[in-house]
């Protein structure tokens, strides 16, 4: 078998932003079954979440969420 983790890293000038996209990730991957060739792929499970503080060094502010999602897969 295989695990394999995806994560959702997004960022946005607003912390609601940055929410609001970690929440449409979140809809298009939870319980979503990858689909590989020559394997059978359980559906996503959410993992984590993570934030970041907000962020100046590029002279903008911005926001980073994040969550993380895992998979397995056997051989068909």
């Amino acid at each position: 078998w295989s695990s394999d983790v995806c994560s959702s890293d997004l960022v946005a000038t607003t912390a609601q932003g940055a929410r609001a996209l970690v929440n449409r990730a979140s809809v298009a991957l939870l319980d979503w079954t990858p689909t590989v060739a020559g394997r059978n792929c359980s559906p996503m499970r959410h993992l984590d979440s993570f934030d970041v503080a907000p962020d100046e060094q590029t002279g903008t502010t911005y926001f980073q969420l994040g969550d993380d999602y895992r998979f397995t897969s056997y051989p068909a």
